[in-house]
């Protein structure tokens, strides 16, 4: 429970932190590593952050499989589900800078060995990854020095070089006035040149509006474009050259478009950074406090839930006076667990008092739609540990029960009214909610089921509906996997009791009583 504790928190935290504090490239030998983290971000936060920040997740999932997928070869993809299931999301929903190609052959077992440098690079710009040389940007930096040859002048210059070699000659060209471009160690250069080059146009127009204060907005800018930036005052040329950037406030404002960090997503956070320092108890103080934030609005809440796990199965014995603590704030805002867990904790002491308190917390839990809860609680009013027996108030909790969907409560219910427990006797009540304890389907509790068939046998008289009735519950019993209630249906099927007489349908009943532990099937001969 430790590890799961540590890895919902560790996750959900991911979500919370700000994205200039996710932006970390990882290591390649530590690649798959980062990636599990940041699948284990997704699983445990779906439906749990606003839709921008699960996006955000599900980005830099695809970006470090992307990156998988070129450091470690298309086998690693295709041998990993869920990163080829990212991957394919993200470039069918054209979120990632991927070709043609890869667009259209995004399917299983069809993705090329390795993903294109675009794509690549776009997975780089997601983690602040220093981006690789594609070739459109070789094939434009190519004619720089060769549009400089056809210049005679420099003859002079050539003969003072020892053997000088032809690039050696375009090299000193460009010192010349002629040459638009300036020279480096002009800082009042014009920089437009700079910007066509290998930084997308878009990533430059975005830095050209942000002052380099914003992280996240300068995260992909290469060093022309941060050349550029302390420039307070642009020139008109480089302003209509923004203005008619394609792409200019799209893919970069995606990226810098944060939601700003609440008091939840602090909590969240700084109990993913206690954690990862080894401090359980600050870090489930944390999400406690971030739980207590969530509970006033609703109920059941995921991280309550999880601060709730971890007391039950790790520290209440170690640590009980935080555990009632927290549950007792919980059970003050009406969060129907804490109020049952306080119950629970004062039930199993012998004392007067402490029953009255367990008493006043299940039927509070209850009131909540708790139907354990509920159920507890009439159990407390029928047998009057907290006070004088009440039967009647029973029956009407662990109607409730029932009504919350607790299917046990519904048979025990019909055994109420077939007995008159808190009011009158009414059979056909009886026959109906026993019939409701066991429904059709896979979502019947066996052991109900069982139950279900034993009470028509005590109160229906012998016959044929009787058998009947109890050959329905007995057989979904057995197929809800109840090792009785499968050698019990193999006795009907093969004596055909309820029906007809089935000799394969009975040995195949009372092979699966025995694979279920019933060691009378094992030895039957039927």
């Amino acid at each position: 429970m430790l590890n799961t504790l540590r890895g919902l928190v560790l996750a959900a935290g991911v979500a919370a932190v700000p994205a200039f504090a996710q932006a970390e490239c990882p290591p390649p030998e530590s690649i798959d590593r980062y990636a599990q983290t940041a699948r284990d971000a997704l699983v445990a936060l779906d439906g749990l952050v606003p839709e921008e920040q699960q996006r955000g997740l599900e980005d830099r999932y695809a970006a470090m499989s992307i990156l998988r997928w070129s450091g470690q070869g298309r086998d690693i993809i295709l041998n990993d589900q869920s990163a080829l299931n990212a991957i394919s999301q993200c470039i069918e929903s054209r979120r990632c800078s991927a070709e043609a190609a890869e667009r259209s052959g995004a399917g299983p077992r069809t993705i090329a060995p390795f993903p294109s440098d675009r794509l690549v690079n776009w997975a780089n710009r997601q983690l602040e990854c220093e981006l690789v040389a594609t070739a459109s940007e070789a094939e434009t930096a190519a004619p720089e020095p060769v549009d400089q040859e056809p210049v005679p002048e420099p003859e002079e210059e050539i003969v003072e070089t020892d053997d000088p070699a032809p690039e050696a000659v375009a090299e000193t060209i460009p010192s010349q006035p002629i040459d638009d471009t300036p020279p480096e160690t002009d800082p009042t250069a014009d920089a437009e040149p700079e910007i066509a080059d290998p930084v997308p146009p878009a990533d430059i127009t975005v830095d050209d509006t942000e002052p380099e204060t914003d992280d996240l907005a300068t995260a992909d800018v290469t060093d022309e474009t941060l050349a550029i930036e302390p420039d307070p005052t642009p020139d008109d040329d480089a302003l209509s050259t923004a203005e008619t950037t394609p792409q200019a406030a799209t893919a970069p404002m995606a990226r810098a478009s944060i939601v700003e960090e609440d008091a939840y997503q602090r909590l969240v956070r700084t109990a993913v950074t206690t954690m990862m320092r080894g401090d359980v108890t600050s870090s489930v103080d944390a999400i406690s406090q971030a739980c207590v934030i969530t509970a006033e609005q609703a109920d059941p809440v995921a991280t309550c839930e999880l601060v709730f796990n971890h007391y039950e199965y790790l520290a209440t014995r170690a640590d009980p006076i935080r555990f009632l603590a927290f549950t007792d704030q919980l059970c003050r805002l009406n969060y129907a667990r804490g109020c049952a867990n306080l119950a629970r904790y004062f039930g199993v002491s012998t004392t007067a008092e402490a029953h009255l308190a367990a008493i006043k917390f299940y039927d509070r839990a209850c009131n909540r739609g708790d139907a354990d809860a509920c159920a507890a609680a009439s159990d407390y009013f029928l047998t009057g540990r907290a006070s004088v027996a009440d039967p009647a108030r029973a029956r009407d909790t662990l109607y409730q029960s029932c009504d919350l969907g607790r299917l046990a409560s519904c048979q025990d219910l019909a055994e109420f009214y077939a007995r008159g427990v808190g009011g009158e006797i009414d059979l056909v009540r009886a026959l109906e909610l026993n019939d409701v304890s066991c429904p059709i389907g896979q979502n019947a509790p066996p052991a109900t089921c069982v139950a279900a068939a034993n009470f028509i046998l005590l109160n229906l008289e012998a016959g044929s509906e009787r058998d009947t009735r109890v050959r329905t519950y007995i057989e979904r019993a057995c197929r809800a996997g109840h090792d009785v209630g499968c050698a019990w249906h193999a006795d009907n099927l093969e004596f055909g009791i309820g029906g007809d007489i089935d000799p394969a349908g009975a040995k195949q009943a009372r092979g699966t009583a025995c694979r279920l532990g019933h060691r009378a099937s094992c030895d039957a001969n039927s």
